[in-house]
C-alpha cells in the first residue's frame, strides 16, 4: 500500500512539475507570484493564461492590471481580481485566468516590439476569501 501511495505521489509530482514549467513568472510580491504563458484558443487566437501562487501565511485579495504594449505604446489593458487562499494544498490546483486581446493580432503579439507589462499589482490580506475572480 505504501508503494502504491508513493508511486501515485511521484506521478502527480512529475505531472505538476511538467505543467508548471511552461509558465513564466511575471512578478512576485509578498510571497504571491503571478505566472503566465501564451496559448492558442479554440478560435486560433493568442490567449494569455494567468495564475497566482500564494506562498504567504495569509489569504490575499489580488487585483492586477496587465498592459499590452506594441512599439512602446499601450494598445490594451486587462484586469484580473481574485482571492488566493493560503496553504500548500490550495496551491496544488491553481485557477487559470484567460485573457484575449480584442485589438492585437497573433502576429503583433509575437512581434519583437510587443511587451507584456504588469501596470498594477495590489495585494490585500483578508481573513476569508470571498472574491473568487472577475
Amino acid at each position: 500500500m505504501k508503494k502504491i501511495l508513493f508511486l501515485l505521489f511521484v506521478l502527480i509530482s512529475i505531472t505538476k512539475v511538467n505543467g508548471q514549467s511552461k509558465y513564466s513568472i511575471l512578478e512576485t510580491k509578498q510571497d504571491v507570484s503571478i505566472k503566465y504563458k501564451w496559448k492558442l484558443s479554440k478560435e486560433n487566437k493568442k490567449q494569455l493564461l494567468i495564475k497566482f501562487k500564494n506562498k504567504s501565511k495569509v489569504n490575499q485579495n489580488i487585483n492586477i492590471e496587465v498592459g499590452f504594449y506594441l512599439n512602446g505604446v499601450m494598445q490594451e489593458k486587462a484586469q484580473v481580481a481574485t482571492c488566493a487562499k493560503k496553504g500548500f494544498f490550495n496551491n496544488i490546483f491553481l485557477t487559470v485566468y484567460g485573457v484575449e486581446s480584442e485589438m492585437l493580432t497573433n502576429e503583433q503579439i509575437e512581434d519583437e516590439q510587443f511587451k507584456l507589462t504588469l501596470t498594477e499589482f495590489i495585494l490585500e490580506e483578508t481573513p476569508v476569501c470571498e472574491k473568487q475572480h472577475q
